[in-house]
C-alpha cells in the first residue's frame, strides 16, 4: 500500500513541482522521493528554491499517504531490531526460511494433485471410472482441494516477497527511521505548498511596502530626472511581495531606459531561485511633468504603453509620480496593495534572505555608475 502512496506522491510532484531553469527537476523529485535524504534538504528546496502547487485531492493523498506511514510503522518495529530484541533479526531470517520451506511442500503436494488428476481423467477417458469406484464428486472435491492449495501457495509468496523487500532495512536497521523520514518529509510538503488556484487564477498582487513607495513618490516630486529599476520580489502563487529596489537608470522620458548589467545578474537570480520574480518601475518626475505637460503626472505615456505591449506576456511595470502610482501588465490583471513592511517579522526575514541572495549574485559582475539627479526648481 506505502509503495501505491509512493508512486501517487510521485505523479504529483512531477505534475506540480515548479522548478529553477538551472535545476533538473528529476533530479530533485528523485531527491525529495529518497528514504534518505536529509529532511532540511528538502525543506530547502520547497521552501526556497521550488514551488509546489497542490489542489484538495493533492493534499488528501499526501495526508492519506502519512497516515498510512503511521499504520506501517507497527509492523516495521517488529522486524526492525533496533526497536526490538537482538534475536529480533534471527526471528525474521527463521520465518523466511520456513516460509520458504512450505513453499517448496506446497509446490510437491501440488505437482502431486495434478498427477492424481491426470490419472482420474485417463481412468474415465478410458471408462474405467465407474469400475474403480472413483466417482465424478471425489474428482470435484480433488479440485477444490488443488483450487485452495494454489491459493495458499500465492499468499505465501506474497509474503516472502514483502519479507524480502524489507530484508535490506532489516540489515541496515533502518525500517522505522526510513517510514518516520518520510513522513517528515511529506510534513515538510504540507508546510510549504502554494494552493494550486494561486497559480492558475485571479489577479497578481504586488505587495509594495510603503517605504518604496513614499520614496519613489518623493524623488518624482524632487528631481528633473525620472528614475528606473526593478523590484525583486518574493513569489507565491499570484502574490508578488517587494522586498529590494535596484535602479537602473537616470534620465528623461526619451532616455531613462536601462542599459544595465544589473539585468544580468537578476535573471541569474530568478533562474537560481524560483521564488523570485521582479516588476520593473520608473517615474514620471517633476522635470518630465513640466516640459511634456500635467498629463505624465497622472498616469502612463504613449511610449510607456508601447514598452509594456512589446514585453512577453507576464510582464508587471509600475510607474510613480508625484501624484500617484499605477501597475500595468501584459496579457494579466495586476493590482498592487500598500504594507506596512516595518511591522511585519515575515517580510523582515524574506528581506535579509534576499540581500543574501543578491550579494552572492551580483558579485561577479560590475555594474555601471549612475549619473546624479538634479533638483527641480520650477
Amino acid at each position: 500500500m506505502t509503495e501505491n502512496f509512493n508512486n501517487a506522491f510521485k505523479t504529483i510532484l512531477e505534475e506540480r513541482l515548479k522548478v529553477p531553469e538551472s535545476y533538473s527537476k528529476e533530479e530533485i523529485i528523485a531527491q525529495i522521493l529518497d528514504f534518505g535524504t536529509d529532511q532540511d534538504d528538502v525543506e530547502d528546496l520547497l521552501a526556497t528554491t521550488c514551488t509546489l502547487y497542490l489542489s484538495g485531492d493533492g493534499v488528501e493523498l499526501i495526508q492519506g499517504y502519512t497516515n498510512e506511514i503511521d499504520n506501517q510503522k507497527e509492523f516495521a518495529q517488529k522486524l526492525d531490531s533496533t526497536q526490538t530484541s537482538p534475536n529480533k533479526k534471527n526471528q525474521y531470517r527463521m520465518s523466511l526460511s520456513e516460509a520458504e520451506s512450505l513453499s517448496s511442500k506446497f509446490e510437491r503436494a501440488l505437482n502431486e494433485e495434478k498427477r492424481l488428476e491426470r490419472i482420474a481423467r485417463k481412468l474415465e477417458d478410458s471408462h474405467l471410472l465407474s469400475k474403480v469406484k472413483f466417482e465424478k464428486k471425489q474428482m470435484e472435491e480433488a479440485g477444490e482441494k488443488l483450487s485452495k492449495l494454489v491459493e495458499k501457495k500465492e499468499n505465501l509468496e506474497e509474503l516472502i516477497e514483502r519479507y524480502e523487500s524489507l530484508e535490506t532495512h532489516v540489515e541496515s536497521y533502518e525500517i522505522a527511521k526510513s517510514l518516520e523520514q518520510r513522513k517528515a518529509v511529506l510534513q515538510i510538503v504540507l508546510d510549504n505548498y502554494v494552493e494550486a488556484s494561486k497559480r492558475d487564477s485571479g489577479k497578481f498582487k504586488v505587495f509594495l511596502p510603503e517605504k518604496f513607495r513614499d520614496k519613489l513618490m518623493s524623488n518624482a516630486d524632487i528631481y528633473n530626472e525620472e528614475i528606473a529599476g526593478f523590484f525583486i520580489c518574493r513569489k507565491v502563487g499570484r502574490d508578488y511581495t517587494a522586498l529590494k529596489m535596484i535602479l537602473t537608470g537616470i534620465g528623461d522620458e526619451q532616455n531613462v531606459d536601462p542599459n544595465s548589467t544589473k539585468y544580468d545578474a537578476l535573471r541569474e537570480l530568478l533562474n537560481k531561485y524560483q521564488k523570485y520574480d521582479y516588476v520593473d518601475f520608473h517615474t514620471h518626475s517633476r522635470g518630465t511633468i513640466d516640459k511634456y505637460g500635467d498629463k505624465f503626472g497622472q498616469g502612463w505615456s504613449e511610449r510607456d504603453r508601447e514598452n509594456i505591449r512589446s514585453k512577453s506576456d507576464g510582464y508587471i511595470g509600475m510607474l510613480f509620480t508625484p501624484e500617484t502610482v499605477k501597475i500595468k501588465g501584459n496579457s494579466i490583471d495586476t493590482e498592487y496593495i500598500f504594507i506596512d513592511s516595518e511591522s511585519s517579522n515575515e517580510f523582515e526575514g524574506w528581506k535579509d534572505q534576499v540581500e543574501e541572495d543578491w550579494s552572492e549574485v551580483a558579485e561577479s559582475y560590475t555594474f555601471e555608475n549612475l549619473p546624479e539627479q538634479t533638483e527641480f526648481t520650477g
